[in-house]
């Protein structure tokens, strides 16, 4: 436990550890990448007098980008929070504390990687080859083989086998960027 206020800290004091879900609408905001985002989260009523609100840190080696902060209130200022003076292991002493939280979002996947793969390659050419005349399984989600983009009544057909061969093998546009400039448009 520890307070970045008073710089008061115990190891190994808790015994119960809780994961919060929260469900927030998909439009809050649109993330771009290396930009910081913060996430406030606040306890309105405990629970019980004895309960104390905390939150789990980051291990040390996976510290990324920005200082985790605590809000003083009042007077209403964010507190930067870092390591206490006498911690240890010593090296760690008043460097940036970074708390432990995980953003998902919906299905992650790449347009032209109907194999799922992570890979954009001549694999995927056979799945979608397979999809279409043999009956094979479905890129999932369907939309990682429309690389086209041409999301009609049959959204991945022939011509997307046709696109994608030309991308691996001839230099044409990357999947779901027919015009070539360098962004989907889809």
């Amino acid at each position: 436990w520890y307070d970045p206020i008073s710089w008061y800290w115990s190891n190994d004091n808790h015994l119960n550890a809780y994961q919060y879900d929260f469900f927030i609408e998909d439009d809050v905001c649109y993330q771009e990448k290396d930009t910081i985002y913060w996430l406030a989260i606040k306890d309105v009523l405990p629970a019980e007098p004895d309960y104390t609100f905390g939150w789990k840190t980051t291990e040390f080696d996976f510290r990324f980008m920005d200082d985790a902060a605590a809000l003083v209130d009042p007077p209403a200022f964010w507190w930067p929070l870092k390591y206490p003076f006498n911690y240890q292991p010593e090296e760690w002493a008043d460097s940036s504390l970074d708390l432990a939280f995980v953003i998902t979002g919906g299905e992650e996947w790449v347009c032209g990687d109907a194999d799922g793969s992570g890979d954009v390659d001549i694999d995927d050419v056979v799945y979608l080859i397979a999809y279409i005349f043999s009956g094979g399984p479905p890129p999932v989600p369907i939309e990682a083989g429309d690389v086209d983009c041409s999301d009609g009544a049959t959204p991945v057909d022939i011509d997307d086998v046709v696109y994608l061969i030309a991308y691996i093998f001839s230099g044409g546009p990357p999947p779901c960027d027919p015009d070539g400039d360098g962004t989907p448009d889809c």
